[in-house]
């Protein structure tokens, strides 16, 4: 169990672009444990997100871990670029799905580390026609997914600790 002081907190702010604004504030605070609750900030119509780091359990879990939110942010960005690249060439899957695979293991220095992340896509198209489009799409779609295009070319991570005392800031760059 990790314990921070009463008097330092740990602010997260996450830049990520999409296609309407030119970046996000998303906010994080410590409920007990390794267990964290997002500010999604104003995205109010969102129901509570919680980070679990503790719970090992999944029957205890009251969040999901940072792999696992990592997995579902690529998922979620492939499926959406997919699906979009699908619907510009006026082919609506008749059902789709998606699952992940979050592989994680040691790195050279013995700390765990997300290894590979494995995404399936499930389309099912009734019209003959959208098999063609499929392959058309399936070469470029991933190049508009901002999420795992961002993590493949590597991400420019900035991480600040600032105590409640503002004259004192210690930049981890």
């Amino acid at each position: 169990m990790i314990t921070w002081g009463q008097d330092a907190f740990i602010e997260a702010h996450v830049y990520l672009f999409n296609m309407t604004s030119n970046h996000y504030n998303i906010g994080l605070t410590w409920t007990n444990d390794l267990i964290f609750k997002f500010d999604l900030g104003a995205l109010k119509n969102v129901p509570e997100l919680f980070l679990d780091e503790t719970n090992e359990d999944p029957a205890t879990k009251v969040g999901v871990s940072s792999s696992r939110l990592l997995g579902m942010a690529v998922m979620g960005c492939l499926s959406s670029s997919f699906l979009f690249c699908m619907s510009k060439r006026e082919f609506i899957p008749d059902e789709f799905h998606a699952d992940v695979e979050v592989v994680k293991g040691r790195n050279g220095e013995g700390r765990l580390r997300v290894q590979e992340i494995k995404v399936n896509l499930y389309p099912k198209f009734s019209d003959p026609e959208a098999k063609n489009q499929l392959e058309e799409c399936r070469k470029i779609f991933e190049n508009f997914c901002t999420v795992t295009a961002s993590i493949r070319e590597g991400i420019q991570v900035t991480v600040n600790i600032i105590e409640d005392d503002a004259s004192r800031e210690i930049s981890l760059d």
